[in-house]
């Protein structure tokens, strides 16, 4: 059994402010084994700065709590 109903929700990712094009951040996998970690890129070869990231969890059906876990940022 999965230890969160399908389907899972999702999040966008708004780098520098730039709503014009966020970046997806699914939490559905067709694995139904376990786990599923996923790296997305948000940023490569960018401009070397200071910079922001926005996290908005894509609502679900009303009334219905599901988790979503982020398990990290990766800067390097």
């Amino acid at each position: 059994m999965r230890p969160f109903p399908r389907p899972a929700l999702s999040a966008r990712a708004i780098l520098d402010q730039d709503e014009e094009h966020p970046i997806l951040l699914e939490g559905d996998f067709e694995e139904d084994w376990g786990d599923c970690q996923y790296l997305e890129p948000i940023l490569h070869h960018g401009v070397y700065g200071e910079h922001t990231v926005e996290l908005e969890v894509l609502s679900g059906q009303p009334g219905e709590a599901v988790p979503f876990y982020l398990m990290s940022l990766v800067i390097a």
